[in-house]
């Protein structure tokens, strides 16, 4: 992503962390931050960017936005996302630590990769995506108890721009396709 300033080509995620845009205390913490967000947007239609830059998007809408974002830049977040969350939720049942240490390590058998990662490694993920379900108002309840699964509901606008498909919409706990 880069903008043209006179002369000049300055790229976006420079000129954020330049001016600290994201008011973040620490300069390594900053920059490491940015580029998370940077590509987390960099899945984003530019109709998706200019709504969730608008007033037409509801508060609850961008927080869907933003986890439909993380869920399309890292598969496996997506995959537990559509296979484990929307599926308990369908099943009416709550989510917990427990089902995404199970769903590693079905994912192990296919990718062998995953059990070398350390323990320390694997639970701040795991922690980093419970604190993303409950910043996306998807689960309520307590860090290391079962969660409940909040049903999602999106925004006409939301539903509409994601396609006749919705397959984006599988990363949220919803029933069937929203039209």
């Amino acid at each position: 992503m880069t903008v043209q300033t006179g002369a000049a080509i300055v790229s976006i995620r420079d000129e954020i962390v330049d001016i600290n845009a994201l008011a973040i205390r620490t300069a390594s913490a900053n920059k490491r931050i940015t580029a998370e967000v940077c590509k987390r947007l960099s899945t984003l239609s530019y109709e998706e960017l200019g709504f969730l830059a608008s007033d037409r998007s509801s508060p609850q809408d961008r927080r869907y936005l933003l986890w439909i974002a993380m869920c399309r830049y890292y598969l496996f977040v997506g995959e537990f996302a559509s296979e484990v969350l929307r599926e308990r939720f369908l099943l009416g049942e709550t989510i917990s630590l427990a089902d995404y240490d199970r769903f590693v390590l079905n994912k192990a058998l296919w990718h062998p990769e995953l059990e070398s990662v350390s323990t320390a490694t694997a639970s701040k993920l795991r922690g980093n995506v419970f604190k993303a379900m409950r910043e996306a108002e998807l689960i309520e309840g307590g860090p290391r108890g079962a969660c409940a699964i909040v049903p999602a509901v999106p925004g006409h606008t939301l539903s509409e721009m994601e396609g006749p498909d919705a397959a984006s919409l599988l990363f949220l706990p919803v029933r069937g396709l929203v039209n």
